[in-house]
């Protein structure tokens, strides 16, 4: 239910001085979000923490009497439409625990960062101001308990203030003045806080005017499945209350029991639900109660009973790969990262299947196999790995790269996160026509078609996240995915920390090699010290002596070890045309040492007979 539409809700206005309780109200919806703020510039004003109908108007116009507001002895419905949080104390416990509040909701719990605003309180603090569709609480006298005990629970931090979450409480309104400081109360970016602490700092001094509207659409309720003490659906069966809380386990069960049955899946639905009202401890009189209820069909009464009581003696324990469960998944989940509510095991016939199509990827030519196309020794990459080519800038990744996927030629999706899109497809028509720049642009003036060879290429340049990537492989089904460079996938969530930005991409793209059973290819950047202490020193008799990279000279070096399946290094004087490749880690293949020739007139590479290289020790 969309609590701002529909239902002529008022909050309560206080103007010039908190206990000046005259009775003011202003829609929701209309007065208030449309022209009511416009009005504020240096005015001193708060609003009703909840929205009232108008049985809470009228109870507000009658407390006026006497001075006063909305009170715990108010018994009627209370609408959680936009619940402001009050963060305050020292500037950098605020920023530290407001930027780990919009982290949790927008990366954990799936909430927009559009329904989401933020305001400096007028002094020092924050208020953040929430959607209140996000969480989809039932109006009831008891709304207000539910939210303050939610928030207790998802934010337990120590700059948030949660007294003004009370029935009665009275919060700042946006664009009015602090009657101390005098300051307004004005907007925040909510992408400041992945920013850093003095970017916060710069913020807060200046006054910002954002949009402060919720958007009209609505959200989904993320939260909803966090609530405490939340009757979001009474019902009566005989005199049995049947009171669903939800929680953060088993979240795909409660957004089942929320639809109706699917016709032609009751069945398989029913026994889903009883597995699980078996496993969070319901007695089974109870659970043949709360299923009732939800099927509605008095003639499954007798299957309803011999599905319910075969879960319960059976204990039938659903894991999340099942296909229902699968289906309403939610990533708000606790099993949700890991897919592990149940230890799910495999027998020796159900590996000797995954064996088998392992071994038919390798025989069958659905790999591809570096080693012979640039040494002597086959190295093979296979469909559901994930492979990472590093090295200093200059050197050749992105020429390497190409090479590959045009010698490949195979459906190919190319992630170009790093270099003009004009001239990466230029480098591509040189190395498959195995000519210069000069040539191949004299072609296009002169109108050749020669895209041809090119044509299994669909190529991206703009930034983009894992979501959209994996949703761009299920549409066009590649074999090859080429991300050009990495860090140039976007992480809202990572902030300045590239450690944490690394591992979710690396995760990513492994979730999507594997998933959606294709090579993934990846260009990566070496970190600061290791770009530095590769370059190469001089000896005392005058030589450049360089060490070989190492693992730890990779951006996100841990998620390298444990997330990659292969690692190839690419070393050598960027002066020079000459390059060593080699694997740094290789899950399952001899290791790869072949030298090559790069000519960077016609972007090719070819193989060159190993040649003797000085290298130290790291």
């Amino acid at each position: 239910m969309n609590p701002k539409a529909g239902h002529n809700l008022h909050y309560g206005v206080v103007i010039d001085s908190i206990w000046n309780r005259k009775g003011l109200t202003v829609p929701v919806g209309g007065e208030y979000e449309d022209s009511f703020l416009s009005t504020l510039n240096n005015v001193v004003a708060w609003r009703s923490q909840y929205a009232f109908d108008q049985e809470g108007v009228d109870f507000i116009k009658k407390q006026a009497v006497n001075n006063k507001g909305i009170t715990a002895d108010f018994k009627g419905k209370v609408y959680v439409t936009e619940p402001i949080l009050d963060f305050d104390g020292d500037p950098e416990l605020v920023y530290a625990d407001v930027n780990r509040m919009i982290m949790n909701l927008h990366k954990y719990m799936d909430a927009d960062l559009e329904h989401i605003r933020v305001y400096r309180s007028g002094r020092k603090g924050v208020h953040v101001h929430l959607d209140g569709r996000l969480f989809g609480i039932y109006p009831t006298m008891h709304s207000a308990s539910i939210l303050k005990a939610t928030v207790e629970k998802l934010f337990p931090y120590e700059t948030l203030d949660t007294a003004p979450l009370g029935i009665h409480s009275h919060i700042r309104l946006p664009f009015s003045k602090h009657e101390k400081s005098g300051r307004m109360k004005t907007s925040l970016d909510p992408s400041v806080f992945f920013k850093s602490f003095e970017e916060f700092q710069g913020q807060m001094d200046r006054d910002l005017f954002l949009d402060p509207v919720m958007p009209e659409e609505d959200p989904e309720p993320v939260l909803k499945q966090h609530l405490l003490m939340g009757v979001t659906n009474s019902k009566w069966r005989n005199d049995l209350r049947v009171v669903v809380e939800p929680t953060r386990y088993y979240t795909c069960m409660q957004k089942l029991i929320n639809k109706e049955p699917a016709l032609g899946n009751r069945h398989e639905e029913l026994l889903r639900l009883s597995s699980w009202l078996w496993r969070i401890g319901l007695p089974i009189d109870h659970a043949e109660t709360v299923l009732a209820d939800w099927l509605s069909d008095t003639t499954m009464a007798d299957e309803l009973r011999r599905v319910v009581k075969s879960a319960y003696a059976r204990k039938y324990a659903y894991g999340c790969k099942d296909k229902i469960m699968k289906k309403n998944c939610s990533s708000s989940c606790v099993f949700y990262p890991k897919k592990n509510n149940v230890m799910e095991f495999e027998s020796p016939e159900d590996l000797a299947v995954h064996l088998g199509v392992y071994i038919d990827k390798i025989r069958n030519g659905k790999y591809i196999d570096l080693g012979s196309r640039y040494g002597d020794e086959s190295y093979k990459l296979v469909p559901g790995e994930l492979m990472v080519i590093t090295a200093d800038t200059g050197m050749g990744k992105s020429m390497l790269v190409q090479d590959i996927v045009m010698a490949e030629q195979r459906k190919t999706v190319y992630l170009n996160l790093e270099m003009p899109k004009h001239l990466l497809f230029r480098r591509f028509l040189q190395t498959a026509y195995a000519s210069t720049k000069d040539e191949i642009e004299d072609m296009i003036v002169q109108g050749r078609n020669i895209t041809d060879k090119v044509s299994h290429i669909a190529m991206h340049s703009d930034s983009i996240t894992i979501d959209t990537i994996e949703q761009a492989v299920q549409s066009m089904r590649p074999e090859i995915l080429v991300v050009d460079t990495t860090d140039g996938i976007t992480v809202k969530e990572a902030g300045n920390n590239e450690f944490f930005k690394m591992g979710r991409i690396l995760e990513g793209l492994r979730g999507i090699a594997q998933k959606q059973n294709i090579i993934v290819i990846c260009v990566h950047h070496l970190n600061k010290s290791g770009a530095r202490e590769t370059q190469g020193i001089v000896n005392m008799k005058g030589e450049t002596v360089r060490r070989e990279l190492q693992l730890t000279d990779l951006t996100g070096k841990q998620d390298i070890v444990t997330k990659v399946d292969h690692v190839l290094a690419l070393e050598g004087d960027r002066d020079l045309d000459t390059r060593r490749l080699r694997s740094m880690k290789s899950r399952d293949s001899k290791p790869l040492d072949v030298r090559l020739r790069f000519n960077f007139e016609t972007q090719t590479v070819h193989t060159l007979e190993q040649q003797q290289t000085v290298f130290i020790d790291g």
